[in-house]
């Protein structure tokens, strides 16, 4: 065999095996009659007594475009080889629209008709080496987007998890174990460790409604009062003492006065439930 078909580019013309293809075909009778039939002329052995190399070359270079394309298309993948199924040799002339052009492709081996699975077919020897089917282009397009796709995104990931120099992964490292370090710490600290539960527990049983422990033991937690409690509780023990309201249970749910951080509210608990201005001596008293 000559080898395997050449990919389709703009030197194709130039190429040996399509020389010997329009020479081929240049002494085909029915390329002959076909090629001189319009304007009724006739050729003795060859269409080069009417035309020159360089037209049957363009005409080959035209009909192996049209087979090519259709090839690719339909062509069913057998190792390096293209199959043309229920196909005949003499049946590319109609493929590519040149009479003879079959038999002149099968001179230089680039068509071998044979038989593929009990029927007859063309080979397009090693056409797949320089050539890829349509299904097969649009998988490897695909799958070249997406390993185009993690390559960028592991990259920019390598990137943020790198930082731009080591000074600042030095930096942000030592931020991290710092935080963790510190987050160690006031977990293990005896005054918000276990300790955190009893002075939830403390400030649940002096404040005087009893509505929400749940959510309130949650807010708790999560907005570490316990590094404000003896506040809390001073406050709800100094509105207690001072608030009629506040001593008969009509006070905010725990949660809307943890929520709203209500002993911040100053000079609450400085007057009475008349409103009357409480003596010096009592304000602030616990």
């Amino acid at each position: 065999m000559s080898g395997e078909w050449i990919k389709m580019r703009v030197s194709l013309a130039k190429d040996p095996a399509v020389i010997a293809i329009a020479d081929h075909l240049a002494a085909s009778r029915a390329f002959m009659d076909w090629l001189t039939n319009p304007v009724r002329r006739t050729c003795d052995k060859s269409a080069y007594e009417h035309v020159t190399r360089n037209v049957t070359v363009s005409v080959t270079v035209s009909a192996l475009l049209q087979i090519w394309g259709t090839a690719n298309e339909i062509g069913k993948p057998d190792g390096d080889d293209l199959i043309l199924r229920h196909t005949r040799i003499d049946m590319l002339d109609e493929v590519c629209g040149v009479p003879g052009f079959g038999s002149a492709i099968a001179s230089v081996d680039w068509a071998v008709e044979c038989e593929w699975n009990g029927k007859t077919c063309v080979r397009l020897p090693k056409f797949l080496i320089n050539n890829v089917p349509q299904e097969d282009r649009s998988k490897r397009s695909a799958a070249e987007r997406q390993r185009r796709y993690r390559e960028k995104h592991n990259a920019t990931d390598n990137a943020q998890s790198n930082g731009d120099s080591d000074v600042t992964r030095d930096v942000t490292v030592t931020h991290r174990e710092e935080k963790r370090r510190e987050e160690q710490k006031i977990k293990n600290s005896p005054a918000t460790g276990v300790a955190a539960v009893s002075r939830f527990d403390e400030f649940w049983s002096v404040y005087p409604t009893k509505v929400g422990k749940k959510p309130c033991a949650a807010k708790w937690k999560l907005r570490k009062f316990d590094r404000v409690a003896d506040l809390i509780l001073a406050d709800v023990r100094r509105r207690i003492a001072e608030d009629r309201k506040w001593r008969d249970g009509y006070v905010p749910n725990p949660e809307t006065y943890l929520n709203q951080e209500r002993w911040n509210d100053g000079d609450a608990g400085q007057r009475g439930a008349a409103g009357e201005q409480k003596p010096d001596w009592l304000v602030g008293a616990v």
